[in-house]
């Protein structure tokens, strides 16, 4: 009797732990699933925010390189000065907000229009009528500015497309400003038109790219650090005659491998084939 209850004691105690077993089996499983959908919650946050830093110092590089173009134009003029300079782009700022179209765009305009006129300065007039000249030749906003850079240097047959004849015997300064005066004249709100009605999106856009490009300047200082010390890591690297040998063998040792592999791989159909 006693070995019989002993039997049953045993029987009972493994069946107790075969449940514990699967009890803890079972939330193992289930704090693995929980993990597992964690990491993959993670993994996709982290590479939306990793794709978003990129696209927003995208959008600050491009418009520090538009600001590095305005600046070396103005100092090939002799005319820089920051507050110029500044001045420039708070005309396209400013005419940014209204007519919707960017305000990079804007000051690339500005650089090319400024190589046209060589040392006079751009005024918010000047700017707001390029920006309704290029609205009128089809949306192109740098048209608008080399057409009256073009119209300046005594070229006004991309005014004479939108109807504008500017009279003989004028200065380039005078045709500037007669041009100038007409444009604003014929074409006035002619951009800011187009940022009507559905054309608003354009100021969805632009509030859009702005956020980017204030996002991007803050991460930019880190970035161009990591690029500095990845760059002088590499070149630290290519100075280095044993590194250079060493992946220089590696390589060799690996094409050889792979040309071997592929010449077996390509044998061993033929000697099938001949041995059948």
């Amino acid at each position: 009797m006693a070995e019989n209850d002993l039997l049953i004691k045993i029987e009972a105690d493994a069946k107790n732990a075969t449940e514990a077993f699967d009890t803890i089996r079972e939330r193992t499983d289930t704090l693995e699933e929980s993990l597992g959908k964690v990491a993959r919650v993670s993994g996709l946050i982290f590479a939306s925010l990793t794709a978003e830093i990129g696209l927003a110092t995208h959008a600050y590089a491009e418009s520090e390189e538009e600001s590095r173009r305005l600046n070396l134009t103005l100092q090939n003029q002799n005319i820089y000065s920051k507050a110029l300079a500044e001045s420039y782009k708070q005309q396209a700022d400013a005419i940014s907000k209204v007519t919707g179209i960017d305000d990079d765009a804007i000051v690339k305009g500005q650089t090319l229009l400024q190589t046209y006129i060589g040392q006079k300065a751009i005024t918010e007039d000047l700017t707001l009528a390029a920006v309704n000249l290029g609205a009128k030749l089809g949306g192109d906003v740098s048209a608008g500015f080399e057409a009256l850079g073009r119209a300046a240097q005594g070229n006004v047959r991309g005014l004479k497309q939108v109807g504008i004849e500017i009279e003989d015997g004028l200065t380039k300064q005078e045709r500037l400003s007669r041009a100038v005066e007409i444009v604003n004249q014929k074409f006035a709100n002619q951009a800011a038109g187009l940022n009507q009605g559905l054309g608003t999106y354009r100021n969805v856009i632009r509030a859009f790219d702005d956020i980017q490009k204030a996002i991007g300047e803050r991460f930019a200082p880190i970035i161009t650090l990591a690029f500095e010390k990845i760059s002088s890591f590499l070149n630290y690297l290519k100075d280095s005659p044993r590194f250079v040998t060493f992946i220089s063998g590696l390589l060799a040792a690996g094409t050889a491998v792979a040309g071997l592999t592929a010449l077996v791989t390509a044998a061993v159909p033929v000697v099938l084939a001949l041995a059948a």
